[in-house]
Formats: structure tokens, sequence, C-alpha cells
């Protein structure tokens, strides 16, 4: 997944989202060391620390505003879960 959002207020690459491929298919996001930081819910994230995202929380990136959303969806076709996840709400000042 990639998304791709432009302003000045935002690094090249400003902010990292990971999935972690493993047995549990947590969802992480770090700063990319950005000059006008990341937050997380109102907190600002340390520079290259992963945090676990959870769906619903606020994220901002320089000035643009996020809400982090995950949508479950069932495969009946072999009864696993499939998750996509994207950034809605997406707003600059």
């Amino acid at each position: 997944m990639k998304n791709i959002l432009y302003s000045q207020s935002l690094s090249r690459v400003h902010a990292v989202l990971e999935v972690d491929k493993k047995d549990t298919k947590e969802i992480y996001i770090y700063d990319n060391k950005s000059m006008n930081h990341t937050w997380r819910n109102n907190k600002k994230l340390k520079p290259h620390v992963r945090y676990q995202l959870d769906g619903g929380e606020k994220l901002k990136f320089g000035s643009l505003n996020a809400v982090f959303q995950i949508n479950s969806t069932a495969d009946d076709s072999n009864n696993s879960a499939s998750n996509s996840t994207f950034l809605g709400s997406v707003k600059g000042k």
C-alpha cells in the first residue's frame, strides 16, 4: 500500500506505515525524521520509533490531519479475514 499526499508541510518521505506480516498483522507507523513532525492522537512521534496503530486514531502529518481506519472483510472461500487500511478524512490547514 502506498499513499501519496502533497503539501508544503510534508517531507519527501514524511512517515512510514508498516504491516507486521508475521502472525499478528499489526500495523505500525514511524516518523521518518520529518521537519514538521508526525503526530498520533495529539502526541508527537519520536523519529524512527515504531508505534502500533489501531483503527480510529487521529494522525497528523505536518499540517495534514487524518484518521486511520481498518476495514475487515471475511473471505468465504477459505474463512480467513482480509484487512485493508486507509487514511480517511485527510484535511490540510
